[in-house]
């Protein structure tokens, strides 16, 4: 385990990257929006060989699943939330005070996993942020309704449960990804096109969905094919809050936005974009 003044110089020097970087951060940002323009992203069968798109949606997934009336939010650590995350979460409550906005914890995750459907064994090995990942697809495929991190949002999120209820042929609805710095890293050419097209990828912070749809039921099964290989991984090197050990197997991206990136290039008919499910970025949440 690096050491807390390691990670904060790292941080620091990721962050003077970032910002001397700018000009061709903006750069490789209009270079993707352009190729996008001129090769727009289209799907079909045989376009990512040996990759997990390549399959089929799992027998018991279904597109006229419920949008029920709860936000979810996971705190997945026996530590208290934090004065910036409770701050977040009674904001996210005071937007929405006709709509159950649910926390989950380790204290009441039993009133939410379904005896049918059990947690992966996998579970109680994964980093804190890794648990989360797993929990909001989930929440998502088994209960339906939205899901945000536990950050300050921007306004509130009933137009958005209509909008999504008014869409029979859609299944999730989200912000998009700003930047193509957000996108995670698949290999090859699906990378590219998730990079390329990131105005068209969802953000995994906040997300609204229909529950059993196809995209949801393939990224559960893909995280529960990642945990049946890497248990045996994990069992030596649990994840701590981060996943911070080298020796742990997952890296940050590997449970969210590398599988559900993917998935909206696949399902990307079925998708709405809608802006107002961001977070305020100027407020503050650790």
């Amino acid at each position: 385990m690096q050491s807390a003044a390691w990670i904060k110089t790292r941080v620091g020097r990721t962050a003077d990257w970032l910002q001397d970087s700018g000009p061709v951060i903006a750069a490789h940002a209009a270079g993707a929006r352009l190729a996008a323009r001129i090769s727009p992203s289209t799907y079909w069968p045989g376009r990512y060989p040996h990759t997990f798109l390549e399959r089929q949606p799992p027998a018991d997934a279904r597109t006229d699943g419920d949008v029920p009336d709860v936000i979810w939010c996971c705190w997945t650590g026996d530590n208290p939330l934090t004065p910036a995350r409770k701050a977040g979460l009674e904001s996210i409550r005071a937007l929405h005070p006709d709509i159950p906005v649910r926390l989950v914890t380790p204290a009441n995750l039993h009133e939410v996993v379904l005896p049918e459907h059990p947690l992966h064994p996998a579970y109680e090995f994964l980093s804190l942020n890794h648990r989360s990942d797993y929990l909001r697809a989930y929440l998502l495929y088994h209960h339906g309704g939205a899901y945000t991190d536990i950050k300050t949002l921007r306004t509130s999120w009933a137009p958005a449960f209509a909008r999504l209820r008014g869409r029979p042929d859609a299944w999730v609805l989200a912000t998009a990804l700003t930047d193509p710095k957000w996108a995670g890293n698949p290999p090859g050419r699906l990378g590219s096109h998730v990079r390329r097209y990131y105005q068209t990828i969802l953000s995994g912070g906040t997300l609204m969905a229909r529950a059993g749809n196809p995209l949801l039921a393939e990224w559960l099964r893909e995280i529960d094919r990642r945990l049946d290989y890497g248990l045996p991984a994990l069992q030596e090197c649990p994840g701590d809050t981060w996943g911070e050990d080298p020796r742990y197997c997952f890296e940050w991206m590997d449970l969210q936005g590398n599988i559900l990136q993917p998935l909206c290039l696949k399902y990307q008919d079925h998708l709405v974009i809608d802006a107002t499910l961001a977070w305020d970025e100027e407020t503050p949440y650790r």
